[in-house]
């Protein structure tokens, strides 16, 4: 069983979905500063695996660009990337979501028609104490179900469902990239 696979979803602490055609995507990853990152192939060996903290992976299934952080949080401690990625908002329907990662918390936002419509961010010390750090929109319809729900990451994941994302566990599909100054040798 693949690693990166667990539970029959993509396992990953950072999720973004662009809702947007096929053509799109060269356009979107130049506007993301993404095409510095180098593709390296379709995830199929334990060697791929091992790179799980050092790439970030992509798919377009169903209308969703879907991209996923590594375990190092790479996209998400990029504040450029944020604030390219709240550029692009303003043009795409996108959620994005995120899990701590070693904590209950979770935080998703949700933007359509080029606004901010759902934000909503639930911290969890380490104490044990969780409080909500913000809540900015309307509820979603189907928010109420969250408390049914354990887990942080079917949590976020059960959103994008709820939004029409149907969120790739497909490894041949899903393609994996890599920062272009780093020595590729370093990374095996």
């Amino acid at each position: 069983m693949n690693e990166l696979i667990i539970n029959n979803r993509f396992y990953a602490p950072y999720y973004i979905f662009i809702r947007c055609n096929k053509s799109q995507i060269d356009s979107i990853f130049e506007r993301l500063e993404l095409n510095k990152w180098t593709k390296l192939k379709q995830i199929n060996s334990d060697k791929d695996i091992a790179l799980t903290h050092k790439l970030f992976y992509s798919i377009w299934e169903n209308g969703w660009l879907q991209i996923f952080d590594d375990w190092a949080y790479s996209l998400w401690y990029d504040s450029d990337f944020k604030s390219l990625l709240t550029e692009l908002c303003k043009e795409f329907e996108i959620y994005y979501c995120s899990v701590g990662d070693i904590d209950s918390s979770y935080e998703f936002s949700y933007y359509k028609h080029g606004e901010l419509s759902r934000e909503y961010i639930l911290d969890d010390s380490i104490s044990g104490k969780e409080f909500i750090e913000k809540s900015y929109g309307q509820q979603l319809p189907f928010e109420d179900e969250l408390n049914l729900i354990n887990d942080e990451h079917d949590k976020i994941l059960f959103i994008a469902s709820k939004l029409g994302i149907k969120v790739s566990n497909n490894i041949n599909l899903i393609n994996s990239y890599y920062l272009k100054d780093r020595d590729l040798e370093t990374l095996f």
